[in-house]
């Protein structure tokens, strides 16, 4: 488990200044979704939120969680935009208390939480579950128990909506036998999963 917090350190606490000096306003740091009606950053995020929203067939009420929760801003989203209750899970310190004082501005703080937490240990039940552009930030060996808690924490007849940076089938092998460029600066300790290795994943889980 040091390693993973390890990684988390080196990656998302080198500050939350650091990260709004780059990122739009909304503090997101996953791919968005440009369309002929999005025209800034901001726009296209908040289509790409919309999707995965739509995708896990979000409701008013349904109580979300989202692995790997950044800070906030899909959590915000779907408390505002649908009426979600969203609980909200990082290993790091600077984006929980990122995340919380947003929540607590936008005044949903009592429809959110942000635990400061390991996936793992994960114990309770919900409706929906989404995560973006989380699982490459951690370890393949880390993928089962991942997609097993996925698994566990989902009511009868939920879903689960995930996004997610993947390489092509035929050089996700070789991508796991060294030591690249992604693992070493962008996603440290990380690799990126394959289309049909996500499949295998959520095969394996009944999801």
């Amino acid at each position: 488990r040091q390693a993973e917090i390890d990684s988390i350190d080196k990656h998302y606490n080198l500050g939350n200044e650091f990260y709004e000096a780059w990122l739009d306003s909304s503090m997101t740091y996953s791919s968005a979704v440009f369309t002929e009606e999005t025209t800034n950053l901001t726009a296209a995020q908040r289509e790409k939120y919309r999707r995965l929203a739509h995708l896990a067939g979000l409701e008013a009420g349904d109580h979300v969680l989202e692995v790997g929760c950044g800070w906030g801003g899909f959590a915000e989203f779907a408390a505002t935009e649908i009426g979600c209750h969203v609980t909200g899970l990082t290993l790091s310190t600077e984006q929980a208390e990122y995340a919380r004082d947003r929540l607590k501005r936008a005044g949903v703080d009592d429809r959110t939480e942000i635990k400061l937490l390991d996936f793992r240990n994960e114990t309770g039940r919900y409706d929906k579950i989404v995560s973006i552009e989380m699982i490459e930030s951690i370890p393949a060996s880390l993928w089962p128990p991942l997609f097993e808690m996925m698994s566990r924490s989902l009511q009868p007849g939920g879903r689960v909506s995930m996004q997610a940076i993947t390489i092509a089938d035929d050089l996700y092998d070789s991508l796991l036998q060294r030591d690249d460029f992604i693992s070493k600066h962008i996603f440290p300790g990380g690799a990126l999963p394959s289309i049909s290795r996500l499949r295998e994943l959520a095969n394996s889980n009944g999801l």
